[in-house]
């Protein structure tokens, strides 16, 4: 039976009550522009930064990038110590970059006890999926199992049997992103995430239709269960992302309308 109460409390944020969290990726290909980015980002009014290190030109260097996560938690740790930093590398199955499945591990096991959270894609395999967020529980580092699927999405049932598998590896939360083809798509996202949140989950969830017809998706998250949404601060990181500015101002309006 799911739980409909079900929240992460990490710092002052909790995830699965009320308004959803914002998160702001960061984007730059450069360390100086990584660095700069963060600190812009952390003084804006969203609960989340976070880093795509796969659009980092020298990724691939595990020792490089784990020095400049060190330097992301600091920055966080000194002007924005209440916000959480989530460190992402994106593969090719899910929108980002061709990286060797055992460094794409190396590389997300850097993140621990660095970064507040780390994004792990459940195409990488459950098995190794569910042994990694076993790894993590002792740094503290919360990890989100991720799905995305750029070109369709499925049925309600098979949103729902993807979504559970992923809660199985044991995931602080579950994310999944799809591509609508219709309007009524973005129905099917929203509703397989309220069918899953009131009777399967145990973790919150964070889901969102993307591109232009999956907008409403991204705004009235509280209406069907979502956790939290992303924004651009910038260069988005994902078809359909909401300026942050625009965002703040049609979520807010949206909770409004929903108490009166």
């Amino acid at each position: 039976m799911g739980n409909v109460n079900a929240v992460l409390k990490l710092k002052d944020q909790v995830f699965g009550a009320g308004i959803p969290k914002i998160c702001v990726p960061v984007t730059e290909p450069d360390a100086a522009g990584i660095v700069r980015e963060l600190k812009r980002c952390a003084a804006l009014p969203c609960s989340v930064v976070e880093w795509r290190a796969d659009r980092f030109a020298e990724f691939r260097d595990a020792r490089r990038t784990g020095q400049i996560l060190m330097k992301a938690a600091a920055v966080f740790e000194d002007i924005a110590p209440e916000k959480l930093l989530l460190f992402t590398v994106r593969t090719a199955s899910d929108g980002g970059e061709k990286v060797d499945r055992d460094l794409y591990f190396e590389l997300c096991t850097a993140a621990l006890g660095a970064a507040d959270l780390v994004d792990v894609e459940f195409n990488a395999g459950a098995d190794r999926v569910a042994c990694f967020v076993r790894e993590a529980k002792p740094s503290g580092t919360k990890v989100i199992v991720s799905y995305h699927d750029f070109e369709k999405t499925p049925s309600e049932e098979e949103l729902i049997e993807r979504m559970r598998a992923m809660q199985d590896t044991g995931a602080d939360l579950v994310k999944v992103a799809v591509m609508p083809r219709t309007s009524e798509e973005v129905e099917v996202l929203m509703n397989a995430t309220r069918t899953m949140r009131c009777r399967y989950a145990e973790v919150p969830l964070v889901t969102m239709s993307m591109g232009e017809l999956g907008r409403k998706s991204r705004i009235r998250g509280e209406e069907f269960g979502s956790a939290m949404t992303f924004a651009s601060a910038g260069t988005a990181s994902a078809p359909g992302q909401i300026a942050l500015e625009e965002l703040i101002r049609e979520m807010e309006a949206f909770h409004e309308r929903s108490r009166s």
